[in-house]
């Protein structure tokens, strides 16, 4: 009968990475892992506060784009070739945190909605303003130099 000594050894080594504050770094370290992705999977699961109908549109685009980018990006490379499991998975989870990042644009527009209207409509009426002082100025100097 074999003695089995990796209990021992794993105990040592425990008790060092705790004396040594190493373990602490390392809990730290996978606590922000794990609030991050719970951070993403919170960010594709939230209510925009829109009618269902335009949240579902709005899911489904985000899913066909992110997707549909993901296939175009891989078709250039010739890198996704449907028999390679690797690859398979790199283009889900691609597609996944691609997914994830256009939830937090469509979040930030919901949000910023009526400011980024304001600053659009802002900007339009600067440039109709400024169109029409050019046009009036050029109209001007034309009639002087006719005269």
């Amino acid at each position: 009968m074999s003695r089995n000594n990796d209990n021992p050894i794993g105990a040592i080594v425990f008790l060092i990475l705790i004396a040594s504050g190493a373990f602490a770094f390392i809990m730290s370290v996978l606590g922000h892992i794990m609030a991050f992705f719970l951070w993403l999977f919170t960010i594709s699961m939230t209510e925009f506060g829109i009618s269902l109908e335009a949240e579902v549109f709005v899911k489904i685009a985000t899913f066909a784009l992110s997707y549909g980018l993901v296939a175009i990006i891989f078709s250039f490379d010739d890198g996704f070739k449907g028999k390679d499991k690797a690859m398979g998975i790199a283009y889900l989870v691609i597609s996944t945190l691609l997914g994830f990042g256009l939830s937090v644009v469509v979040m930030f527009l919901e949000q910023n909605i009526v400011i980024i209207f304001w600053m659009l409509i802002s900007i339009l009426i600067i440039t109709l303003l400024s169109f029409g002082v050019y046009w009036k100025f050029k109209l001007k100097t034309k009639k002087n130099q006719k005269v």
